[in-house]
């Protein structure tokens, strides 16, 4: 029994041995230093002419509706509308052969009682893509 301990004993040295031997070099291979990169999108004037180019398009098709349109900083494009040119407007991005929107992907209402028009209505049909309603 005691040879069997010795033996066992003998090989985990080896063993330390040569973890030892490997995890200084590991440990140095490892180390690096970290550079902080901010989280913040790029800006891309490719696509926020594109997304320019679509708001002035729908704005000439539907003037009567549109009441303003803008690209966010964030590379979205709000198409601000009358109320009253929801049916019209979502029927237009629904149906014309330019546009063919087909999913609505989210709806937000917001209240703010200082305001006039004290109701907003976003909805976004698409990525990048925004309505902002406002009574």
């Amino acid at each position: 029994m005691a040879s069997l301990v010795g033996h066992v004993a003998r090989s985990t040295r080896h063993l330390l041995k040569i973890n030892r031997s490997v995890l200084p070099s590991f440990a140095v291979s490892t180390r690096r230093t970290l550079t902080t990169k901010p989280t913040v999108r790029p800006i891309d004037e490719v696509q926020r002419s594109t997304l320019s180019d679509f708001g002035r398009y729908v704005a000439d098709i539907l003037p009567k509706y549109v009441q303003l349109v803008q690209v966010t900083h964030h590379n979205e494009l709000e198409i601000l509308i009358h109320p009253e040119g929801v049916v019209p407007v979502m029927s237009f991005l629904k149906d014309h052969h330019n546009c063919q929107y087909t999913n609505l992907a989210d709806l937000t209402a917001i209240d703010v009682p200082t305001r006039d028009f004290r109701f907003e209505v976003s909805l976004k049909p698409m990525r990048n893509f925004r309505f902002k309603l406002s009574q």
